[in-house]
């Protein structure tokens, strides 16, 4: 929770570019923007956590944890349960699907909570929730770059090539100038590749490359 205007701006384009697959220094240097304008802010933190590179980011989610414990019921309790996802390079992510889910129930608006659920579940192997989680997210709003992905994927899976394709296609032209999109680019070559289209599949890979390049994702990031 946070009175700073700015800091209130910053996380929103800031999740913002999360969303659209903008990575790199540009993203740690808004974060630190957020911290700047308001210090005690704990969600400010816990971001300026998330995109910066290890080892610094363990110090920066320590600190959004000390912070939180005078934050909001739902702005603590998101803070925890990522705590527990993150520990041991996210050895224990099982863990924190009963915080998110009860947090999900709790606060039925909050779209970031299905959002992260449905990795969590991806990495679980369990498409089936994770899929539930994204058409949650869909639904809470606003469409995204990120969550359409994710459905995308989710149909690549069943073996709807053509329709997982499709949705990819339309994420890359909502994607803006700098974006890197990791799922977009794999999920196309791979919808190329289940139909044996070698050629484009390399060179949705090779697209990929140019832009991770291009985003400074390379810089260590």
């Amino acid at each position: 929770t946070t009175k700073s205007a700015e800091a209130k701006q910053g996380l929103r384009e800031l999740q913002q570019r999360i969303e659209s697959f903008q990575f790199g220094p540009a993203n740690a240097e808004l974060a630190q923007k957020i911290v700047t304008a308001d210090p005690s802010f704990a969600m400010g933190t816990y971001y300026l956590s998330a995109v910066t590179p290890p080892p610094g980011n363990e110090e920066q989610l320590k600190k959004a944890v000390e912070l939180s414990k005078q934050a909001s019921d739902g702005e603590r309790r998101f803070i925890e349960a990522m705590n527990v996802a993150r520990a041991n390079q996210g050895a224990q992510v099982k863990d924190a699907i009963p915080l998110l889910e009860k947090l999900g129930a709790d606060y039925p608006g909050e779209r970031l909570v299905p959002v992260l659920l449905g990795q969590i579940y991806q990495g679980q192997n369990e498409p089936d929730k994770a899929y539930e989680a994204f058409l949650r997210a869909r639904e809470i709003g606003p469409k995204s770059a990120r969550v359409e992905a994710f459905l995308a994927n989710d149909d690549l899976l069943k073996g709807s090539y053509e329709k997982a394709r499709r949705t990819f296609l339309e994420v890359e032209k909502s994607l803006p100038k700098g974006a890197a999109p990791f799922a977009v680019r794999y999920g196309l070559a791979f919808s190329y590749l289940y139909e044996g289209q070698v050629d484009p599949a390399i060179q949705a890979l090779l697209t990929y490359l140019a832009e991770y390049k291009d985003s400074g994702s390379a810089q260590g990031f």
